[in-house]
């Protein structure tokens, strides 16, 4: 097989005579080529008494972009998903795992191998976008630059297609969540958490569009793409991981924090720097406030991905500990070194952005509101605390912890502000009026009364209640820390 090896990747190389070979992908991508020959050579005809072929070149361009996006997203992710269960099923995961091959080696062959009818169709397409643009007036550049964004943004949701695929042996797709994003991409609602936006490319894209004609002068187009290939590198090594155990944790605490201060810098600078607010939610026009508290809830929940892997170590390490009193090894820490590291990235790298800019964060921490950024940071760190000791105690006795997470979610930062509006509409109380203690009891309500500065309630009483609910979840999980710990040798 090493002599057949694609490019050193003798995964890739497996993958594509799964497909049939090189001679079938070839002559599938042969057909598909011809069949958009075809396709624009019949529409134009058809239409070529009320278009000129600048204009009929303009509209296509269009069309073949949204193609090319729906090749590379979709098709792409599929074809990963596709080829990574086809493994488990037939279970070559397993013989795959016996051989010398790394995980890189097999992450990069199901992103080669597994893609390669969908790759040549991309250049197939950039040659069909080239020979439109140069008939539309345009440059070679904007097929050209297309490609770039769409080839870093893809990068990134194949490798995230990969961890995805080996973390559920190959059943779950990521199509569902790219159609999401596309939703929200289409509405304009995306805006409404300007790092996401920002990261898949939304604010690159507009920008994109507005600076093609003058040439490529935003910045914004560069710092998403550096973000994507960041993301992409942290999924990579992720999935790396993954594929050579399914008992092992694809992220480290390390590459976990790591992807936390990437999303959290793309945060504050999309924040400070590109807002785009005044597109639409349900109605609701999006402004600063609305994308910071997002922002702060979008930052609270990525934060439990280093809370969680640091938690699920220790309990691994006690478990082992407890069924065998020799073991001696290196231990990963104490759970609560998660919340705390994971507070302390989120704050400074929100705060040392702030410093250096004008923008809504920079209202927050020096404006008149630098009393919202205690508010910001006390619920930050008390949910994230929370969340990380129902991750130790459930990881103590079950593998999953996602649930009960999804669970505290619910009941503790979606409950307390829809109880407090039911209550003010039930006693007939006008919309301005202030909050009770209630509306505080969640940190997402604890965010929205120190943001936005129409929203009055208490929040001291929130505060206590979030504190004592904190301390409450240490309890169990200090419990099943020392419950799990080895007896005492004779």
């Amino acid at each position: 097989m090493r002599s057949e090896a694609m490019f050193s990747n003798p995964h890739g190389w497996a993958q594509i005579r799964l497909l049939g070979g090189w001679q079938r992908v070839f002559a599938f991508v042969g057909v598909y080529g011809l069949a958009v020959l075809v396709f624009h050579v019949v529409i134009y005809r058809v239409s070529r008494d009320e278009f000129t072929p600048a204009q009929f070149a303009s509209g296509a361009l269009i069309v073949m972009t949204y193609i090319q996006a729906a090749i590379i997203f979709l098709v792409g992710a599929t074809a990963i998903k596709k080829s990574i269960h086809r493994d488990f099923t037939s279970e070559m995961i397993a013989s795959h795992r016996m051989t010398r091959m790394s995980g890189y080696t097999a992450t990069i062959g199901y992103m080669t191998g597994a893609t390669a009818r969908v790759w040549l169709m991309v250049l197939v397409n950039w040659l069909v976008c080239a020979v439109l643009a140069r008939v539309a007036g345009f440059s070679i550049l904007v097929p050209t630059t297309i490609l770039v964004v769409f080839a870093c943004l893809g990068l990134m949701c194949w490798t995230f297609a990969v961890l995805v695929g080996l973390g559920t042996r190959g059943t779950t797709s990521i199509g569902g969540l790219l159609v999401v994003i596309l939703v929200l991409w289409n509405t304009g609602a995306i805006i409404g958490v300007p790092g996401l936006a920002l990261l898949v490319g939304h604010t690159a894209i507009i920008d994109l569009q507005d600076s093609l004609v003058d040439g490529i002068q935003e910045s914004s187009i560069v710092i998403s793409m550096i973000g994507q290939l960041t993301f992409a590198l942290a999924f990579f090594i992720a999935a790396a991981r993954k594929f050579r155990r399914d008992d092992v944790s694809a992220f480290t605490p390390s590459l976990a924090c790591a992807l936390l201060a990437a999303f959290a810098l793309l945060s504050a600078v999309a924040l400070e720097h590109y807002p785009n607010t005044g597109g639409r939610f349900l109605r609701t026009v999006i402004t600063s406030t609305h994308q910071t508290i997002a922002t702060l809830v979008a930052l609270a929940i990525l934060a439990y991905l280093p809370v969680t892997t640091i938690a699920r170590s220790a309990a691994l390490w006690t478990r082992r500990r407890s069924k065998d009193s020799e073991f001696r090894g290196p231990g990963p820490g104490p759970f609560w070194l998660g919340p705390i590291t994971a507070t302390l990235i989120v704050l400074a790298i929100l705060n040392a952005v702030a410093w250096a800019g004008d923008g809504a964060l920079t209202g927050l921490v020096l404006g008149e509101g630098s009393r919202a950024g205690v508010l910001i940071a006390i619920p930050f760190f008390l949910c994230v605390m929370t969340g990380g000791a129902i991750a130790r105690y459930v990881y103590s006795r079950a593998s999953s912890v996602i649930w009960f997470l999804v669970g505290y979610a619910v009941l503790f930062w979606a409950i307390p502000p829809l109880l407090d509006l039911s209550m003010a509409a039930a006693a007939g109380r006008d919309f301005d009026d202030p909050f009770s203690w209630v509306f505080g009891c969640s940190p997402v309500g604890t965010w929205i009364i120190a943001i936005d500065f129409a929203t009055t309630a208490p929040v001291v009483p929130g505060l206590i209640f979030q504190a004592a609910v904190a301390c409450l979840s240490l309890i169990p999980a200090f419990r099943a820390r020392l419950t799990s710990a080895p007896a005492a040798s004779d």
